[in-house]
């Protein structure tokens, strides 16, 4: 049972990582207020808000880096704690 339990916390973060949806859209949207200059950061463009949701979800959702970090275990065969 264990390892079922280890396949499935792997195959979470997996999906949570594979094609990086959540860093994607942070890195599009960053570049998109770059572009916009100072107008990116004002609620008047759509950018500002789509910068924030992307940002925040990568906050909820929990850092990409624990996602690898459970994957690389999972490769490796150390423990999933």
């Amino acid at each position: 049972m264990l390892e079922l339990r280890d396949e499935i916390w792997v195959g979470a973060a997996l999906a949570r990582t594979c094609g990086c949806p959540r860093e994607t859209a942070t890195f599009v949207t960053q570049n998109a207020v770059r572009i916009l200059g100072g107008n990116g950061y004002t609620r008047e463009y759509p950018v500002e808000r789509w910068h924030r949701d992307a940002t925040i979800f990568t906050i909820f959702e929990g850092a990409s880096e624990i996602q690898k970090l459970i994957i690389g275990r999972q490769i490796t065969g150390l423990p999933i704690r």
